[in-house]
Parts: C-alpha cells; sequence; structure tokens
C-alpha cells in the first residue's frame, strides 16, 4: 500500500524525503499520539489524492512526503508499523465512502486542499 500512494505522489518525493527526514525532529511538546494523528492526517491527503483524483503538484508531493517521512521517523515506525496505519486509515476511509469524499464541492475536497496548504512553512 506505502508503493501505491508513493507511486502517485511522485520521484521527486524519494529525494525530498531523504532531506526531510536527516532535518525533521518530533516538536518539544508532541505526544506519540499526536505524532500518529498527523501521520494519520498526511496519509489521508496522499490517499486522497489518490482515490479522489484531487490535484497535487509536485511541490505539494514533495512537500507531503517530508511531512509523512518526519513523521515516521519521529515514530521511530518499522515498515509494517507504517503500512498497518496506512491500512487502517484506508479502511476508515472506504467506511465514510469514497463517493462522499470525493464529491469535488464536498466538505473533504475543501479540506484537503486547506491542509495541503498547511504543510508549507
Amino acid at each position: 500500500m506505502q508503493r501505491f500512494v508513493r507511486s502517485r505522489i511522485g520521484p521527486a518525493l524519494l529525494a525530498g524525503a531523504v532531506l526531510g527526514v536527516m532535518s525533521a525532529g518530533p516538536a518539544a511538546a508532541e505526544t506519540r499520539s499526536q505524532i500518529q494523528a498527523r501521520l494519520e492526517d498526511y496519509i489521508r491527503l496522499a490517499l486522497s489524492a489518490d482515490e479522489c483524483a484531487f490535484p497535487m503538484n509536485a511541490d505539494d508531493a514533495t512537500y507531503l512526503g517530508n511531512a509523512i517521512d518526519a513523521a515516521i521517523a519521529d515514530l521511530d515506525l518499522p515498515a509494517t508499523g507504517y503500512d498497518s496505519i496506512m491500512l487502517e486509515v484506508s479502511r476508515t476511509m472506504r467506511n465514510e465512502g469514497w463517493t462522499g469524499l470525493c464529491r469535488p464541492d464536498g466538505t473533504w475536497a475543501r479540506q484537503y486542499r486547506e491542509r495541503l496548504n498547511a504543510l508549507y512553512p
């Protein structure tokens, strides 16, 4: 599943991901559960780009990839831990209903762009 999302957000992600992991560290006051919630939100954005064909340009992909990799590093997750979180987020979104989530005029479509923009410094 990780390869599926990563293939969508592109090769620029891989180069940026290395830099993101090297420079990222958890915020001092952020708890493990807050970091995991942040990672889940990032995964939700990536899945929405895939499943809903919501727009994501190269800069968006790079920032999102860096954010995902930084959260993974902050949580010190093995690949299986990330895959487990990815599957759970995917299952939750599927249960919410892709048709409703992917409506271009829907609440999630608006939140998607807001959250993606929030990744930028």
